[in-house]
């Protein structure tokens, strides 16, 4: 993960990264943000994205925008990588990735069960269906 440009050069407004999913990468279990999008531009490989009851399969060259309020999770289940750009409006999203990497399982490449619980939620605005 590289950041482009981090909400501390954007006055919190968004973010930008460029990512490199490896195979078989779940970051995250459905999810809901209630005031963050997300924006994704696939580069390489090929991105799962689950969007309320609908399922796409994201290849190179695809546009991707998640609005609050909806249920969704992407991971990369090919394997090969998968290369995109995330937008994240407002900023400040992005330092979530650092705390997960801190919980990541280094093993498997999978968040681990606990950061689901032990995730700042209300800092980073994001729920679970379940906690709703």
């Amino acid at each position: 993960m590289t950041y482009k440009a981090h909400s501390a050069e954007t006055g919190g407004m968004w973010s930008f990264v460029h990512y490199i999913a490896p195979s078989r990468f779940t970051p995250a279990p459905p999810h809901i943000h209630d005031f963050l999008t997300e924006i994704y531009y696939v580069l390489d490989g090929t991105l799962s994205v689950q969007l309320g009851n609908k399922h796409v399969e994201a290849s190179g060259g695809t546009f991707i925008s998640i609005p609050p309020g909806l249920v969704h999770t992407v991971s990369n289940n090919s394997p090969d990588p998968a290369e995109f750009l995330l937008f994240l409006s407002p900023g400040g999203f992005e330092h979530l990735f650092n705390e997960m990497a801190q919980l990541s399982d280094e093993t498997s490449g999978q968040a681990s069960s606990s950061s689901k619980r032990s995730t700042p939620q209300a800092k980073y605005d994001i729920r679970f269906p379940d906690d709703t």
